[in-house]
């Protein structure tokens, strides 16, 4: 098992899974991508010789100016195998500092194949955003987005999320997790080494299967942001894994499907 709930448990936004698997299977044409039910890899899985994108990927890279509200434009050190991004609130230093202690750092490698960041947008609490700008120069871990942070803004949080790895780094895997789960580094980063995993091509977690959308409660969605009565088939936001070309080829469609 590679991300288990450890420090709180809540409901996930299915929303923002719904948009992302949109995008996924409108970026691509190998229908849906590898995930896992039960954290086991699916017997269904794409062979990465299927991968073929429907648009180009490439080129919004060659324009400076940011597609999203991306703030940060430091890019990484060196190129990682796998890249962490972390969706985390402003407030929550102690879990930050939880997992840069734990699964977060590379301590046990000889040669450092991986990197955690956080994820943040701004905050109208003055000594909240004080604290951020220490803990930042101090760590020196943080994307920032030019949005203020919202439970309805996390599509804001991926979006800039993607774009700010996909222009400033060159990494293999990105996984995507929030600060309140625990991360089994080690095992997954074996797992995705094995010859068996796509290295295109790929989005895998764990499998949430043809889920209907909440029209009632506070998760629920309006027939204006999404019509539909399911979402398609998506991995769970907890925590999710994609390659470098599927990120790449997500953050062209930003300008065309509503966050």
């Amino acid at each position: 098992m590679f991300f288990t709930r450890k420090f709180l448990t809540r409901i996930r936004e299915l929303h923002l899974a719904g948009i992302i698997a949109s995008a996924v299977t409108t970026a691509l044409n190998t229908g849906p991508f590898i995930c896992w039910s039960s954290y086991s890899i699916a017997q269904s899985a794409v062979p990465s010789t299927n991968f073929t994108p429907r648009h180009d990927c490439k080129s919004w890279k060659t324009t400076p100016q940011h597609k999203t509200t991306l703030i940060t434009k430091n890019a990484c050190e060196r190129e990682y195998f796998l890249l962490i991004l972390v969706s985390t609130a402003p407030a929550n230093l102690e879990r930050r500092n939880l997992i840069r202690q734990t699964w977060g750092t590379d301590t046990y490698l000889t040669a450092t194949e991986w990197k955690t960041y956080f994820l943040l947008g701004q905050t109208r609490n003055q000594t909240q955003s004080d604290l951020l700008q220490t803990e930042n120069d101090m760590y020196g871990d943080m994307i920032r987005a030019d949005y203020y942070e919202h439970y309805w803004n996390q599509s804001f949080k991926i979006q800039m999320a993607f774009e700010w790895a996909a222009r400033y780094c060159n990494f293999s895997y990105l996984l995507k997790a929030d600060d309140d789960v625990l991360v089994n580094t080690k095992d997954l980063i074996k797992f995705l080494q094995r010859t068996t995993t796509p290295s295109k091509g790929l989005f895998m977690g764990m499998l949430h299967h043809n889920p209907k959308v909440r029209r009632e409660g506070k998760w629920n969605v309006s027939y204006e942001d999404y019509n539909h009565t399911h979402y398609p088939d998506f991995c769970s936001g907890a925590g999710f894994v994609l390659s470098y070309d599927v990120v790449e080829c997500l953050v062209p469609l930003f300008d065309v499907i509503k966050p």
